[in-house]
């Protein structure tokens, strides 16, 4: 009968093992990962708020721009409804004595002609 011999290993298994001292603790391992989080996070929300604040102003500017056309078409037709009560000024400007029909005659055609002439 054979004797079996023992061999003792003391060497670690496979070349790519760590000795117990190599192996980081758990702080070493998280930072890296929260630092890259932080970061994304801090990007992407100054990112938004970048975004936000100039679509805000873009709004603004739309909205004013908008406003200030319908002002300035407003006026334009409050403009062309005085002009219109000018020629009933001239009217009795240039006659001495303005008759009912003269009157109701100039009356209809300015209102015929500028419907809107009951606002003033």
């Amino acid at each position: 009968m054979a004797l079996a011999t023992f061999q003792i290993v003391t060497e670690p298994a496979t070349p790519a093992a760590k000795p117990a001292d190599a192996v980081l603790d758990w702080r070493a391992r998280i930072l890296p990962l929260a630092l890259t989080f932080s970061l994304g996070v801090s990007i992407s929300l100054a990112a938004f708020f970048l975004v936000r604040t100039n679509e805000q102003q873009r709004v603004e500017r739309e909205f004013d721009w908008r406003a200030r056309s319908h002002f300035q078409s407003l006026l334009g037709g409050v403009d062309r409804l005085e002009e219109s009560l000018y020629t009933m000024r001239d009217l009795f400007y240039a006659t001495a004595q303005v008759s009912t029909w003269e009157f109701r005659d100039t009356a209809t055609d300015l209102i015929q002609r500028h419907p809107g002439i009951h606002l003033l």
